[in-house]
C-alpha cells in the first residue's frame, strides 16, 4: 500500500484510547489500570459528561461477560 504525504504536513501521533474508570460490579467507579488491548472487543459506547467516553468491553469466550470503562477514546475508532 502507497503512503502519501506532504512537505508542509507534519506527522502527528495517533491518540490511544485509555481507559481511566472501571464501573465495579456494586456500581462504584473506581480507577484503573487495564489497557484496551487487554480485551477482544472494545465498544465505544458514547460520552458521559462526567465521565467521559464509555466503553463495554468483552472476550470472544463469554459475550455475555462484560465490563464498563470510561476513559479517553483515540483514533481506533
Amino acid at each position: 500500500m502507497t503512503k502519501y504525504t506532504t512537505i508542509e504536513q507534519q506527522r502527528k501521533d495517533k491518540k490511544k484510547t485509555v481507559f481511566k474508570k472501571i464501573l465495579m460490579t456494586d456500581f462504584i467507579v473506581e480507577k484503573t489500570s487495564e489497557r484496551p488491548e487487554e480485551w477482544e472487543n472494545v465498544l465505544h459506547i458514547g460520552k458521559d459528561v462526567d465521565y467521559g467516553d464509555v466503553f463495554k468491553v468483552w472476550n470472544n469466550s463469554n459475550p455475555n461477560d462484560f465490563i464498563i470503562f470510561f476513559g479517553e477514546k483515540g483514533d481506533e475508532f
